[in-house]
């Protein structure tokens, strides 16, 4: 086995990588990597562990199609072993029901020569052929040695052996398919994309720190959030009560929301409507996980524009994640098609005028859609809108410093991440308090915005 140290600093804590058949250091170049050390693992012909992680703090590992089976057996006995996440691949790989079935395993190693290895990376690349350079070029003979190699592990070591925390799996994936995943675990998160796919490696690496871009601030907000998201919430309860009077004996199969959060939203539902099952999403894994357990549903944690849609919901839920995403039209042509016919879409949002205070300072951490924009986004992607609503209002505080607070503790600010100095954090409480006095304290100003859609059959 061979390792690359691709980041090495002085750190508590590193991720493993382990990655799979007929790789090698390239596999994680195009990939955004975390603030902590990452060591990447490959090359299978012989399983002496080649680097020692025991003086670290806390080992993250991820394995990566085969690199699951090596990952699950050179890794069990490793006590700072903090979080394992499996990606497309399971830790009995070469198995009818969850990995590659034995007869198409055998008939591929028997058969494997340099012909059958380019037929291999287009099956692995899928659609995405120029993430062909991201695996190792090895001839043809050595990679079949590695292959054997790895045969006669997986013969050596036929259990599973570690308890794998998070698993991923990929749609269009002709090496492991979801369905084997969906055997091997009890939760799979369903990406789209081919087995090979950079976008969610950067995403496995993140994980420890953040679970994806802004998540690290929602993730840190979690224990504050349900005592100080009060707008979130009412922006949640007000779609609640919508939906219960425009459709008040109506039975849902399957709600999916994105941006779940604590998952207020859905447990209004589940509590108020009737609704048979629950599949929650959210950036951070830790918190559509936790949502769902309380719901008693499912998660696929990631990038709304990342994940598979396969539940065929016919009702769709966000309260207040949608101002974040970059591309909302997208987003809502990829819920319109996989909506069943018929479905509900309920989504809320907010608008310009949104911490309209803080624009003023520059430290607007987005740009919001206006509420026109905001309904044309909907309407454009198919669904027929029946309800909307624009509100601005004003929340009263005692001091700029409990609007600082109240924006951290809600964990709208995961964009800006404003670093107050001393000198700074005066300068801008008494700018605050000369612009934004209200009734004896100070004012912050919030614009959410909701709809209510159909999709008509």
């Amino acid at each position: 086995m061979k390792f690359k140290w691709l980041k090495k600093s002085p750190s508590k804590s590193a991720v493993a990588f382990f990655g799979g058949f007929a790789c090698d250091e390239r596999l994680l170049s195009a990939c955004q990597l975390p603030g902590i050390d990452v060591c990447i693992l490959y090359d299978y012909r012989s399983f002496d562990m080649p680097v020692d992680f025991s003086g670290y703090e806390n080992v993250y590992v991820v394995g990566w199609s085969f690199g699951v089976k090596v990952a699950d057996a050179l890794c069990a006995g490793m006590k700072n072993v903090k979080l394992r996440t499996a990606l497309c691949g399971t830790a009995t790989p070469i198995d009818d029901k969850c990995g590659i079935p034995a007869k198409i395993f055998d008939l591929t190693l028997r058969s494997f020569d340099e012909r059958a290895c380019e037929k291999f990376l287009q099956r692995v690349c899928g659609a995405e052929a120029e993430n062909a350079v991201l695996m190792c070029r090895r001839s043809a003979v050595e990679l079949k040695n590695e292959l054997t190699s790895l045969a006669d592990f997986c013969a050596k070591n036929p259990r599973q052996l570690s308890k794998w925390d998070y698993a991923f799996a990929c749609q269009d994936d002709k090496i492991f398919s979801p369905a084997a995943l969906s055997s091997a675990f009890e939760n799979v998160c369903l990406w789209t994309g081919a087995h090979l796919n950079p976008r969610l490696f950067s995403y496995a690496l993140s994980i420890p720190q953040t679970g994806g871009r802004f998540a690290g601030a929602f993730k840190k907000a979690a224990s504050n959030y349900a005592k100080h998201s009060v707008v979130q919430k009412n922006v949640a309860l007000f779609l609640r009560e919508k939906l219960s009077c425009e459709f008040p004996n109506r039975r849902f199969k399957c709600a999916f929301e994105f941006g779940c959060g604590t998952g207020f939203l859905s447990a209004q539902i589940k509590k108020y409507m009737a609704c048979e099952s629950f599949v929650l999403n959210d950036l951070s894994l830790e918190m559509c996980q936790g949502a769902a357990a309380s719901l008693g549903g499912r998660y696929n944690a990631g990038p709304i524009s990342e994940i598979a849609l396969d539940c065929s919901p016919d009702i769709i839920l966000s309260a207040s994640c949608l101002q974040w995403l970059d591309d909302k039209p997208a987003v809502f042509k990829k819920l319109y098609k996989a909506a069943s016919p018929g479905a509900v879409l309920a989504v809320g949002s907010f608008g310009p005028e949104n911490f309209a205070e803080f624009s003023k300072f520059g430290h607007s951490p987005i740009s919001y859609d206006t509420f026109d924009e905001f309904c044309a986004q909907i309407s454009g992607a198919g669904f027929k809108v029946v309800f909307s609503q624009n509100d601005v209002f004003r929340f009263l505080f005692k001091t700029p410093r409990d609007v600082l607070r109240h924006v951290r503790d809600t964990g709208v600010n995961g964009a800006s991440a404003e670093f107050w100095t001393p000198q700074r954090l005066r300068a801008f409480e008494k700018a605050y308090v000369r612009m934004y006095s209200d009734c004896g304290g100070v004012h912050l100003t919030y614009n959410p915005m909701c709809a209510i859609a159909i999709k008509e059959k």
